[in-house]
Parts: C-alpha cells; structure tokens; sequence
C-alpha cells in the first residue's frame, strides 16, 4: 500500500494541478467584471496550491520533505517562465503580456507557500492551533520578503523604462505577506472581544 501511494503523487499532484487551476479560474471568472487577467491569476494562485498540498497528502511518508520539493519544483517552473518569457524568443514565451510574465508566475510561487506553510500543519496528526499560528506568521514573514525583492527588482526594470508592473506586483505582495502575518493577532483579537462581551 505504501509503495502504491509512492507511485501515485506524480499523477495524483497534477490532477489535482489541473482542477485547481481550473476551478481557481472558474471561481475567480464569476467576478466577471474583473477581466481575464484576475481570473488568471486565480488559476495560476489555485493550481500550484493543490499540487503542493496533494503531494504533501498522497505521501506516506515524508511529507514535509515531498512538500518542500514539490514547492522548489512550481518555484524553478515559475522562473523559467520569467526568465524565458522576458530575455528569449521563443514564441509560446514571447507572446506573453506583461502581466502574464511577472503576476502569473508570482501568483505561482505564492500558492506553492501557503500549500507548503498551511497545509502541512492541517495534514500533521496533533497539530494544535497555536502551530498553525505559528507557520502563518512566518509564511507573512516570508511573503513580505519575498515582495521587499520583487519590489526591488521591478524598480529596477521600471528605471530601464520596462514600466512599473514589478514593482506594483512587489508592493502587492508584500501587502498580502502583512495581512497574513497580521491574520493570527486578528483572530486572537476578536476572540478576546467576543469574551469580554460575554462577561
């Protein structure tokens, strides 16, 4: 049975690729006054997010480490795409719009980390609330890092005249990475009101 399910996370992880991303693209449609771009990025967040959790699931064994793996994997995909999408002229790559090469591939590598931080503690037998706390704040941590260097770079890129979509998707992200770093005391907050009104 164990091998079995050894066997299984390639196949059973990109199943569950294409029907998060699609249903991240369908969910995120329904705003339909958004556009496609909003529903793109919904695709891209959605289906690197169930891959990693499905690999994190489907193992017997070993979780976190099949998880960090499976998050590398959707990371070194996501710069593949930046870097071809930007400095080569391969068609599929080059035809890509601006938004399509810096949000998709962003929207990639930041569902591989909730997957990663979030859905481990939720798969680990025990695992008390105040943990998944804990890799929340540090998955914040890591989002506003992450951001800070987008940031960075596409300042760079907008000081070359290559326009300021990095740096706005940097910002964007280090704003995402505060509200989750900021979510834990937020809950912690609204439970302490909820005591006091029931004193």
């Amino acid at each position: 049975m164990m091998f079995l399910r050894w066997v299984l996370i390639a196949p059973g992880a990109l199943a569950a690729l294409m029907v998060g991303s699609l249903a991240g693209g369908i969910a995120l449609s329904l705003f339909g006054l958004l556009g496609q771009d909003f529903a793109d990025t919904g695709s891209a967040f959605a289906g690197p997010l169930a891959f990693v959790f499905a690999c994190c699931l489907i193992a017997p064994t070993q979780k976190h480490t099949v998880g960090l793996l499976a998050a590398v994997l959707i990371t070194l995909l996501a710069i593949g795409t930046v870097v071809l999408s930007n400095f080569s002229t391969i068609e599929e790559f080059a035809k890509l719009s601006a938004r399509a090469r810096v949000v998709s591939p962003t929207a990639q590598v930041l569902g591989a980390l909730y997957a990663l931080f979030l859905g481990l503690p939720c798969l680990s037998p025990g695992t008390l609330l105040e943990a998944l706390w804990r890799e929340m704040r540090a998955l914040g941590l890591l989002v506003m890092l992450l951001g800070i260097l987008l940031a960075a770079v596409g300042s760079g890129f907008a000081l070359a005249g290559y326009g300021w979509l990095g740096f706005m998707t940097g910002a964007s992200v280090v704003l995402i990475g505060l509200l989750t770093w900021m979510f834990p005391f937020i809950h912690l907050y609204s439970k302490v009101n909820s005591i006091q009104k029931n004193l």
